[in-house]
């Protein structure tokens, strides 16, 4: 898009709670980044037709066999693409933070986004609308980006932010196939996934504890 050096594409994997039943050991939060949205759009949409999915049904990550999981992820690397992300061992996260998870979802998304704002901005952000909800009084996602990125320097036009349904952007469901492969090499031990993707990972970096 006209304007933007770089569309990024942000989703996590994994879940926001914790001691409870079923909840994951460990939270991905990140992005892909891309100069040529429209390419890589067009890429999905095209493989989720090959792969014979319908038109009004979502390309999930989770709900799909391993076979569609690698397909998607082999045509993903052959693209410009770059991946950034950071994997929270959630026993490490700090009390506070447990207390509200989108007060938790924001923080990290902060710290794994402005870093590359600073850098290649201005950048165009797209969210799933669906991760990003604040109660009371509190800023919202998008205000409390803004906000933040203002704060480390940033210009005021060097982030435009967009929630969208995941359903609805081929972008989103690109991020989710990338971020469930980083989550299931942490969470599961099971890497296949993610050695597949690799070469486009530029920045995998574990928040609260050593490297």
């Amino acid at each position: 898009m006209a304007g933007f050096k770089r569309t990024l594409y942000l989703d996590e994997s994994g879940d926001l709670g914790f001691g409870t039943e079923g909840s994951s050991r460990f939270l991905v939060i990140g992005y892909i980044a891309t100069g040529d949205p429209e390419g890589l759009q067009r890429a999905v949409k095209k493989l989720k037709e090959r792969l014979h999915v319908r038109r009004d049904s979502e390309l999930k990550a989770n709900s799909s066999p391993p076979a569609v999981r690698y397909a998607v992820l082999q045509r993903l690397a052959t693209l410009p693409i770059e991946v950034r992300c950071a994997v929270v061992r959630k026993e490490l996260v700090w009390p506070n933070l447990r207390l509200t998870p989108n007060v938790l979802y924001n923080y990290l998304a902060k710290t794994v986004i402005l870093p590359f704002v600073k850098v290649y901005g201005p950048v165009r952000l797209i969210y799933d609308r669906r991760s990003a909800k604040v109660a009371g009084p509190l800023l919202s996602f998008e205000d409390y980006l803004r906000t933040e990125a203002w704060g480390a320097g940033c210009t005021q036009d060097a982030i435009a932010i967009e929630g969208w349904a995941s359903h609805l952007h081929f972008g989103l469901c690109a991020v989710d196939f990338v971020l469930h492969a980083v989550f299931r090499f942490y969470e599961a031990a099971e890497g296949r996934e993610r050695n597949i993707i690799l070469p486009r990972i530029t920045n995998e970096f574990r928040i609260w504890e050593a490297q």
